[in-house]
């Protein structure tokens, strides 16, 4: 009886010990699957410079978002890596008004839109 009682207390603590290695771990393991921010604001930015908008508001959307990610940029290298709301709405609309016209572009607005959300920027 005193057997299986040391080896259930021994098995709940090393049970205790492992959930937060764990939880580090899921967490290590997120990050390296997210893709880093930079790196894809960067993509974006190229395929922006890319992209030949027909109407006068596409060609303002596509300025005015790389002057947001130039700006984003320049902030989290000085350690303020929060995006400004407009930052967000822009992409948001951008994400609209390019849906049909230009899918690549599309996508990289939706990933860097959604990665910028979950990450609580």
């Amino acid at each position: 009886m005193k057997d299986s009682k040391k080896k259930q207390s021994k098995s709940q603590k090393k049970g205790a010990r492992t959930a937060p290695q764990k939880d580090k771990q899921d967490k290590k393991q997120a990050r390296k699957k997210s893709p880093n921010i930079p790196n894809l604001l960067e993509e974006l930015q190229n395929e922006i410079d890319q992209t030949r908008s027909k109407d006068e508001k596409g060609r303002t959307l596509l300025r005015e978002l790389s002057s947001d990610i130039r700006q984003y940029i320049e902030d989290s290298e000085k350690g303020d890596k929060r995006a400004k709301e407009s930052f967000l709405q822009r992409l948001r609309d951008a994400i609209d008004h390019f849906a049909a016209s230009h899918p690549t572009l599309t996508l990289l607005l939706t990933q860097a839109l959604t990665i910028l959300g979950t990450a609580g920027i």
